[in-house]
């Protein structure tokens, strides 16, 4: 079933092109997973987000009924261009009918000009973490403590998500530097990122039946494998019938207390930072020997003391 697709070249640029670019233009920004994924990265900046991120301009696909053509949209506003079916570095900005979205009213609209509006709807993973979070997640993901949600995201590969203090990541392991700048302002490093599950945020056209999302939200997707492939039978197609549509439906929140997030890190404190190994397992032994507090915990928790107990000899 095909809710999501490419928008028509004929509904973005020309005299039949939506309310949606006559109002924000073709100039669209990246998101830091877009550009991890391999987006290209322009030196545009299109915009800034709560006076923090730097959002850097891309290109995005669109299809047209010219079979033998791909075409995208280029860094540059109302502007057009051509690819091969081999080009993975062009984003894609998923696009849908309104009524096939939403069905009813209830509808978070958060921003709202003339007969266009922005909504938000599903949640994707987008923007990195600052470094200071990512470093904490990234010491407890090789801790083994973070909790999974169980849902993965399938896209060149699968990224696990994981819940920390009420909010869900994913870990992209970036394997080389390169010069693209993400939202912080900062080139890639090699290095693990940790990207945050966010809302995804789209542009609406009531009158035209139309959504499409605000942001470039994937990349690094070959076009297709066949040089004479149209949209119908590419991989981008598949990817949005097959991963995306299900994707993007929130996992099921776990109910994590404060107190979770407490134990954690204070078992990560004892471990790190008290020189004296008995010290730390006395420490350990006293959280778990207290079965009202322990109650509170989860099986990953219990497996980490555990796994500490055992590697301590005396």
């Amino acid at each position: 079933m095909e809710t999501y697709t490419l928008l028509e070249k004929e509904r973005v640029i020309g005299k039949n092109s939506s309310f949606i670019f006559k109002r924000y233009g073709t100039q669209t920004a990246i998101t830091d997973f877009a550009i991890l994924l391999g987006g290209y990265v322009s030196e545009d900046i299109v915009g800034l987000s709560n006076k923090v991120k730097k959002i850097m301009a891309a290109p995005w696909w669109t299809k047209t009924e010219e079979d033998k053509n791909k075409v995208y949209m280029t860094c540059k506003n109302r502007k057009s261009d051509i690819a091969p079916n081999s080009a993975t570095q062009i984003g894609i900005r998923p696009a849908a009918q309104y009524l096939s979205i939403f069905k009813d009213s209830l509808i978070d609209y958060i921003k709202e000009e003339n007969s266009v509006k922005e909504t938000r709807y599903g949640e994707y993973p987008q923007w990195i973490a600052d470094n200071e979070l990512n470093n904490r997640l990234e010491t407890l993901y090789n801790l083994d403590v973070l909790i999974k949600t169980g849902k993965v995201y399938n896209i060149d590969k699968k990224y696990v998500e994981y819940e920390y203090n009420g909010n869900n990541y994913i870990r992209f392991n970036s394997e080389s530097k390169t010069n693209k700048r993400l939202s912080n302002g900062k080139t890639v490093e090699q290095k693990p990122y940790w990207i945050r599950v966010s809302p995804i945020e789209w542009i609406t056209s009531t009158s035209e039946n139309l959504i499409i999302s605000k942001y470039i939200l994937v990349s690094g997707i070959k076009y297709s494998n066949k040089k004479d492939d149209n949209y119908e039978k590419s991989n981008i197609k598949k990817f949005l019938d097959e991963s995306f549509e299900k994707d993007i439906i929130p996992s099921e929140k776990k109910t994590a207390s404060q107190s979770r997030t407490k134990y954690i890190e204070e078992l990560v404190k004892a471990k790190q930072e008290l020189k004296d190994i008995k010290d730390t397992i006395n420490e350990i032994k006293k959280i778990y020997s207290n079965k009202e507090e322990l109650s509170k915990e989860d099986e990953q928790i219990k497996k980490y003391i555990i796994k500490i107990l055992k590697q301590t000899t005396f």
